[in-house]
């Protein structure tokens, strides 16, 4: 691997082996400046590993050299906040572009795809930029794209659906952005992403979301996952004006090897708690 990338975490199973890409699944969250995977091994049926990158896509698959070959398969999440989410009965197609353009400011050269979130008979319109939706499709034979809020509502809705039907919002953090999503009674009632700065940015827009949708911050459990960790001075101010603070843990639906024991469930949520894939 050469010194111009950007290592942030790096936990691998020493029984990976990069001549036998064929036998693993690639999961991929990428955005315009920064790359993260995870691999499963479909043989041992386990995750042997997360890694990722502050870089580009583009220098990742330059310097990585089997991230180019054939996969058992291979999943893209795209992160960004260009996104809005649609009843299916009120999906039209060939108007994403009215209903994305509605409340996204897109840039000339993005391209506008959908996922269907099938279990919630919901449509997620989202854009990507074109170079970088190219370079996926050119890489990889036949990836399944979502957005990652997509990822987020299936796999919460999978791994989560079993419990009591109590409230809970789930805050899931990236490196510049934070995504609340909330789920009542199994339902999703609420999905929006935040671009953030400081703690404090955290802080509002979680307590800004409990003020507009009316819950109660001594009854309403908050989920933690994502680029957070438990001793950090957003988790000490929000603890103070939230009762129940949780943080995600591993699906026991998965197994997971030894390499990433050290990983808090809730790190690379997304990656390793994947829900189902849908056309």
């Amino acid at each position: 691997m050469g010194e111009s990338l950007t290592v942030t975490d790096r936990h691998i199973d020493d029984y990976f082996n990069p001549d036998q890409t064929e036998i693993y699944d690639l999961n991929l969250q990428v955005s315009v400046n920064s790359v993260a995977y995870s691999l499963y091994d479909t043989e041992k049926e386990r995750y042997i590993g997360v890694e990722s990158f502050h870089d580009p896509l583009a220098r990742v698959l330059d310097e990585v050299f089997w991230l180019k070959k054939p996969f058992h398969s291979v999943t893209c999440m795209i992160e960004n906040n260009k996104f809005s989410l649609i009843p299916s009965l009120l999906f039209e197609p060939g108007h994403e572009k009215d209903f994305l353009d509605f409340s996204v400011e897109r840039e000339s050269d993005e391209v506008i795809l959908s996922d269907h979130i099938h279990h919630m008979d919901i449509r997620n319109l989202y854009s990507v930029n074109g170079s970088l939706l190219n370079l996926i499709r050119t890489t990889f034979p036949s990836p399944k794209i979502c957005h990652i809020t997509t990822a987020l509502i299936r796999s919460i809705g999978l791994h989560y659906s079993d419990r009591s039907g109590e409230t809970q919002l789930f805050v899931h953090i990236r490196k510049d952005a934070v995504d609340i999503i909330l789920f009542e009674k199994r339902q999703l009632f609420y999905c929006n992403s935040f671009l953030i700065r400081a703690p404090e940015d955290l802080v509002y827009y979680v307590m800004f979301v409990m003020e507009q949708l009316g819950l109660n911050p001594e009854e309403t459990g908050v989920v933690l996952m994502g680029a957070i960790d438990r001793k950090s001075a957003f988790t000490d101010l929000l603890s103070m004006y939230i009762c129940r603070v949780d943080f995600a843990r591993h699906s026991e639906a998965f197994k997971y090897s030894y390499a990433l024991e050290e990983i808090p469930g809730h790190h690379y949520y997304p990656l390793l708690n994947p829900g189902p894939c849908e056309s």
